[in-house]
């Protein structure tokens, strides 16, 4: 795994994003782009689009998921929005502007630091990771779990916990420790989600596997008339999300007893006894694996090679060589993601396993 910020860090950075975001929910045919210049630019003079609703005195960038969602919305293809994006920002510009008007809908717009980072349904309820660290680090602590790893994205929020003193076997010599993974995405990529983590002492490799607690980002539509209204002052502060947060701690000190523990090693050893078929061809077994988790030619050599120097064709052997990845990756989304694919092995039915390996 990759260790991310400190705690610290972690919760400074939460502070001052705390004080800077603000939201608000826009009719998108009072909300338009249009061309400014780059003030962050350092080379040229670059025209950029950028965002401004009526009713607002200020105007805002465009982050990545931003366009993103702005072309998902709009049925735009994206190899083509980023085409006019990086060579021709006027047609872009015209063609969300045209779309915005003859498809009119109240959109949430998230912005931080003067920039739009989401654009999401006005049904989208802020469950955001300030809220969610303050209803689950006083817990941990209280519980002397130590903190292994900690990140915040642009898409998402990580914590990952262990607890050293619960350990257990998935097969001789080979001890795990429990732990709980935390994940949120404020920018509509994810849910407030608690899954079992399981720490391999051999390797220090992570494994991400089942949800104890998923929550998303649902509430009610905003109904207010108008074309545009700020949410900051609403977000997250009603009694239904107090009775969340509460049940959100409760999960935390679940995820620390032994019986929960238990629950996550029984999966871990049936996974260890889980083998491939003597004829199976571990090449086209990560042949097969690339293409259901979407890795890239070097992650599935990096399984591969983790794979046969491992020398365990199980789902548990599998399991551990994807997780190896996350060693190898630079990207804290991606690390996360090698993880949980890790989980997704060792979790498959019967029927996926003897798909992939036959």
């Amino acid at each position: 795994m990759l260790k991310g910020r400190s705690i610290n860090e972690l919760a400074r950075e939460l502070e001052r994003q705390e004080k800077s975001k603000a939201d608000y929910i826009a009719d998108s045919r009072a909300t338009e782009l249009f061309l400014a210049e780059d003030e962050t630019s350092t080379v040229n003079a670059v025209v950029r689009p950028r965002i401004r609703v009526a009713g607002l005195e200020e105007t805002f960038n465009i982050g990545e998921i931003a366009h993103q969602q702005i072309a998902e919305r709009l049925k735009i293809y994206k190899p083509y929005y980023d085409r006019m994006l990086a060579t021709n920002p006027e047609l872009l510009t015209a063609n969300v502007n045209s779309w915005f008007k003859l498809e009119p809908a109240r959109r949430m717009l998230r912005t931080l630091d003067g920039r739009v980072r989401g654009i999401l349904s006005d049904r989208f309820r802020p469950l955001d990771c300030f809220d969610l660290c303050e209803a689950t680090l006083p817990t941990l602590a209280a519980m002397g779990v130590e903190i292994r790893s900690a990140e915040l994205t642009e898409r998402k929020m990580y914590i990952q916990a262990v607890l050293p003193k619960l350990q257990g076997e998935v097969q001789v010599g080979d001890i795990v420790q429990a732990g709980v993974c935390i994940t949120n995405s404020e920018v509509g990529l994810g849910a407030v989600n608690l899954e079992f983590f399981a720490e391999r002492l051999r390797c220090m490799n992570g494994m991400v596997g089942l949800s104890s607690l998923r929550r998303y980002h649902i509430g009610r539509g905003n109904e207010e008339d108008g074309d545009v209204e700020s949410l900051y002052s609403l977000r997250t502060k009603n009694m239904s999300d107090a009775a969340f947060w509460n049940q959100v701690r409760d999960v935390v000190k679940g995820s620390f007893t032994q019986e929960g523990f238990d629950k996550g090693l029984a999966v871990l050893k049936v996974a260890a006894e889980t083998k491939m078929p003597d004829t199976a061809d571990p090449v086209k077994v990560v042949e097969r694996v690339q293409r259901r988790f979407g890795l890239n030619d070097t992650e599935r050599g990096t399984v591969l090679k983790s794979l046969i120097q491992g020398g365990d064709l199980s789902k548990w052997g599998l399991a551990n060589a994807i997780t190896a990845v996350g060693h190898t990756v630079s990207s804290y989304d991606r690390c996360y993601d090698m993880e949980r694919f890790g989980g997704m092995v060792v979790e498959l039915p019967k029927s996926d396993w003897e798909a992939l390996t036959n």
